[in-house]
């Protein structure tokens, strides 16, 4: 892929610069998606305190999930971007905006549907770096959409190269443009229904996270990950599960429970 970038002379890996881009894209689109809302000047400060903690809980749920990896003297404090795990960005991020709506006895539905958009481009730029650095890939495929990865390459020549067994296909599948492709869906559909439907406040952050976290699913057998089996096999689906349940329990709740207090209304008007 193209896992360096010139920029002003300087040689950069895409993956920062799409990580930098994902930031900065991310703390616009909130901004004034907060400001159109009236948040004053919390729509300033609330984007850059999501920002830090989403990467915090990022490595936290990377470091209970991938332990194996802080043996090797990397720490969970290093300020570096590595070892990061996008649930846990996620999972942080919204726990700050469940503090500020909390203090600020501000209506969550409100602030999480003002921020699905700017959730969701942060999303697909950061796994696009993933994409361009050739990092994230999925498991070997002869499928329809197998892509060759620089990295795979050259691994797979080495081991061709010393006589002793000859290595399959380096073509792997794209994991990355499957997630990005779950971000537009889950977006698109979510705005979608909530206008078609017309439903209620929250309903387009419920549907987000709903569809986001099944396609996060969907792909988890296709990715190729160093974590241990029980992980793969337990912990995530449960997440996923859980994250499902709770986004449409709470659209159903939220929906259902408003037609229900209309049809009540109407029913004592007529009385």
């Amino acid at each position: 892929m193209y896992p360096y970038i010139v920029i002003f002379g300087q040689v950069t890996q895409t993956y920062y610069v799409c990580a930098a881009a994902a930031g900065l894209l991310g703390a616009a689109l909130s901004s004034a998606a907060l400001r159109k809302i009236r948040q004053g000047a919390w729509a300033y400060f609330l984007p850059s305190l999501i920002i830090i903690s989403a990467l915090f809980g990022a490595r936290i749920l990377n470091f209970l999930t991938y332990p194996g990896a802080y043996a090797r003297g990397f720490s969970v404090w290093t300020f570096s971007y590595r070892q990061l795990s996008l649930m846990g960005g996620l999972i942080g991020g919204t726990a700050v905006i469940m503090l500020y709506c909390f203090l600020r006895k501000v209506r969550l539905p409100l602030i999480a549907d003002a921020l699905a958009l700017p959730a969701a481009a942060g999303i697909i730029l950061l796994k696009l770096g993933c994409f361009l650095n050739g990092c994230c890939f999925g498991k070997p495929t002869d499928g329809p959409f197998r892509m060759v990865f620089p990295v795979n390459e050259s691994k797979y020549d080495f081991i061709n190269s010393l006589g002793v067994v000859k290595a399959k296909s380096p073509a792997v599948h794209p994991t990355q443009l499957y997630e990005i492709a779950g971000a537009l869906a889950a977006f698109a559909l979510a705005l979608l229904l909530t206008r078609f439907l017309k439903l209620k406040q929250g309903s387009t952050a419920s549907i987000f996270a709903a569809v986001f976290s099944a396609s996060r699913w969907i792909v988890l057998p296709f990715r190729e990950l160093p974590y241990e089996k029980r992980v793969i096999s337990t912990f995530y689906p449960v997440l996923y599960a859980s994250l499902i349940f709770l986004s449409l329990g709470y659209l159903l709740y939220v929906n259902l429970r408003k037609q229900k207090e209309n049809s009540s209304v109407s029913q004592t008007d007529y009385e």
